[in-house]
């Protein structure tokens, strides 16, 4: 994975992200206190914020340039799972996954499920899983189309330790099976350290390292 910001500038409440780096590997920790700007960031990178200013180019495509946006996030193939998993609640676990595909139900949906254990849960509906179960649907919603990118907001910070040790293992698992780069937001040490090669300090919407 190579992700390039060029002179990037996305104005927020108290300052502007100010990006003009490189991003490079297949896993991403983007770590920083609270309102540092990371979830601003990775919204960015989905496409659902709009930069004031700069260039987005992720492996030679480049997705955005100066303030009109070239590739839509429906069009971007990035798998987005926001800090809340906001699944839906009158639909159950597979309509929930499958939210937005066209056509087909596509063929690894089976084996993605089974990888993240959640294949028992298919009729079940939000209200009765689990805080970890809820989490692995939304990832599974994540990567049923097939991301070329997966984007990751604090995916375990609601979670118990033991929930959360089981989570970092499907995880580690499934993107490892798919040859998926990731970037994860996240506030632990430990954590980022587990899961990522690479890790990334933002503070005040500036990159630190």
């Amino acid at each position: 994975m190579k992700l390039e910001f060029q002179k990037i500038c996305l104005p927020l409440r108290d300052f502007s992200l100010q990006l003009d780096s490189v991003l490079e590997g297949p896993s991403i920790a983007l770590c920083g206190p609270s309102g540092a700007g990371k979830t601003s960031l990775l919204e960015l990178i989905a496409g659902l914020r709009q930069p004031g200013g700069g260039t987005l180019i992720f492996n030679g495509t480049v997705f955005s340039r100066e303030k009109k946006v070239l590739i839509p996030p429906e069009h971007r193939r990035f798998g987005y799972c926001p800090q809340e998993n906001l699944l839906f609640p009158h639909l159950n676990v597979r309509q929930n996954i499958l939210f937005g595909v066209r056509g087909p139900e596509p063929a690894g949906l089976g084996e993605l499920c089974q990888g993240l254990e959640i294949g028992p849960l298919m009729a079940r509906y939000p209200a009765t899983l689990s805080g970890g179960e809820k989490q692995r649907v939304s990832l599974a919603r994540a990567l049923v189309r097939g991301p070329q990118l997966l984007l990751l907001d604090e995916p375990f910070a609601s979670l118990d330790d033991a929930t959360k040790a089981n989570s970092v293992r499907l995880l580690k698992r499934t993107v490892e099976r798919l040859s998926l780069p990731f970037i994860c937001v996240t506030h632990s040490e430990p954590l980022a350290l587990e899961l990522c090669v690479t890790r990334v300090d933002l503070n005040r919407g500036r990159m630190l390292s």
